[in-house]
């Protein structure tokens, strides 16, 4: 099994090398603190970091304050141990600082059950050495692969899109050939769609907060959302089509359209099988052909329903269902296009 190491480990080690380095050159006695504060506050953007890094920092200094009126009071006294914990612990909840609250409590009973004299100046070098931490986290986060989603998101949409029109291909052949056993299949994949879906979804919101330290961020950022949006649309058409699937169609209601479809899921599978961008015009005895000439079939085939001499002969339902079919499949197709341009 292949070991990866991501960038964020990579970043983690590298943070902690940087804080044991700088403590020992200002010849800290006790860099672990640094160490701490470096691992912790190493997230997945910049952004964050920064936030959680000042969170600790104030935490660490409040935990200092209070360790230095707690000692004053009763020096290692257990009873005033809980209590100091526990107002720390509320007023850190007050100002919602609740990322602090384990550094914040650490430097507090560091600094109460110590038996040094210099506490005040005890105090002073854990705040140090958890800034010192924070501070070379947030450089490293920042210069050294620096959070950019761009590329995985726009990766995964690719790979949906992929996944669509595969879909969109077995959908197809469900209907035109009654293969009802391969539609838990196709909510299989529509379930992995959605997967990917909501990771990118994830990896959007950590890059909005990223949009002014990456470069060229806001362009990033509009584009994720541009394809994200776009993404939850065909979703939305992909259960609407599951929806019917499921349901079914009468095989004489397919049979008004059966050509058009048949026509539409063959250019399909040569689509895929040509496995270039989707929305580049290909040529097939001499037709042009891209995934808006074949939303153009579907339109002619809702076309010929409507127009069909003996729709009156056929189920109101069965014609309504075959409608909602043809109107989600074109928009799947419109939107697929639209974005792979």
């Amino acid at each position: 099994m292949e070991m990866k190491i991501g960038h964020r480990t990579l970043k983690t080690g590298i943070a902690v090398t940087l804080s044991l380095i700088v403590s020992n050159l200002l010849k800290i006695d006790s860099p672990v603190y640094a160490v701490i504060a470096a691992i912790l506050v190493m997230q997945p953007s910049v952004s964050d970091s920064w936030k959680r890094g000042l969170d600790r920092l104030l935490g660490t200094i409040m935990g200092a304050i209070i360790g230095i009126g707690f000692i004053n009071i009763s020096p290692g006294n257990p009873i005033l141990a809980g209590l100091g914990t526990i107002i720390l612990i509320v007023i850190m909840n007050k100002f919602n600082w609740t990322e602090a609250i384990t550094i914040g409590t650490v430097v507090f009973i560091s600094i109460f059950i110590s038996d040094r004299t210099d506490y005040i100046n005890y105090a002073y070098h854990r705040t140090l050495d958890t800034s010192i931490g924070i501070i070379i986290a947030v450089i490293v986060n920042y210069i050294i692969y620096p959070p950019d989603y761009y590329e995985k998101v726009m990766e995964d949409t690719e790979k949906n899109f992929t996944d669509v029109l595969k879909y969109s291909i077995r959908c197809l052949e469900v209907l035109l050939y009654h293969e009802e056993e391969r539609i838990n299949v196709l909510e299989n994949q529509i379930e992995r769609i959605e997967e990917v879906i909501l990771t990118s979804e994830k990896l959007i919101e950590i890059q909005e907060k990223e949009i002014k330290v990456i470069p060229e961020g806001h362009s990033k950022y509009k584009k994720m959302q541009v394809s994200h949006n776009m993404e939850k649309e065909i979703l939305q058409h992909l259960q609407n089509i599951q929806d019917v699937i499921e349901k079914g169609i009468n095989a004489n209601v397919i049979d008004i359209v059966r050509k058009d479809l048949e026509e539409a899921n063959s250019l399909l599978i040569n689509l895929h099988t040509w496995d270039k961008n989707l929305s580049e015009v290909q040529k097939e005895n001499g037709e042009e052909i891209n995934l808006k000439t074949i939303a153009k079939k579907i339109q002619k085939a809702k076309s010929n329903v409507k127009k069909h001499e003996n729709i009156n002969d056929y189920s109101t339902d069965e014609i309504i269902k075959l409608l909602v079919f043809l109107y989600n499949f074109e928009e799947l197709l419109l939107k697929l296009n639209n974005i792979s341009i």
